[in-house]
């Protein structure tokens, strides 16, 4: 079963989504966790991270914002996470190879360069969570099911397994911390 879907949808833009779209932005350095500070030193600390995911139905992007303890907002700044190629929209494509889940730009340049089975690609995940009122959204179902079934996974798994990915890549980005040497997706 191949995604014709994947080639219409991903391959006219492909110039434009493999390209950086904005300088990404200096990432935050992690707080040591052997440095101690007194209360009085603390102000630059971080307090919290506002994360927001836009999980779409073509792409995904992630926004952050930093908060500081003792920080009097003004004005918040939202920056955009730049995943993967320097890109902060990501295609929602997703695949299995191995062990290794695979997704995004990544996964659109092994699809153009054929380097992986398209049958192995599932896009559209998103779908899936909407109610089916018509023949064709129910088709697709028990297509996507189907393939799903043949690659051991289920919806559930597949949506797991990606807000990991991108949380994983999001973090990553926010602290500079490659945490892919130590998260096992």
């Amino acid at each position: 079963m191949s995604s014709p879907i994947i080639c219409q949808q991903f391959k006219a833009p492909v110039a434009q989504m493999l390209q950086p779209t904005a300088a990404p932005a200096a990432p935050i350095s992690a707080p040591s966790a052997d440095t101690e500070m007194s209360d009085s030193e603390d102000d630059g600390d971080i307090d919290h991270i506002d994360i927001s995911i836009d999980w779409g139905t073509g792409l995904c992007s992630v926004a952050f914002s930093v908060h500081l303890r003792n920080e009097t907002l003004t004005e918040v700044k939202i920056v955009n996470v730049q995943f993967q190629n320097g890109g902060s929209e990501p295609p929602m494509l997703m695949a299995i190879q191995g062990e290794d889940f695979l997704w995004g730009y990544e996964l659109l340049e092994m699809i153009l360069e054929g380097t992986i089975d398209e049958d192995q690609v599932v896009d559209l995940l998103k779908l899936e969570l909407y109610p089916r009122h018509d023949a064709t959204a129910e088709r697709r179902h028990k297509l996507l099911k189907k393939q799903l079934e043949s690659l051991g996974l289920t919806v559930d798994m597949m949506i797991t397994k990606h807000l990991k990915a991108v949380m994983r890549e999001t973090m990553e980005y926010i602290f500079n911390y490659n945490f892919s040497s130590t998260t096992k997706i």
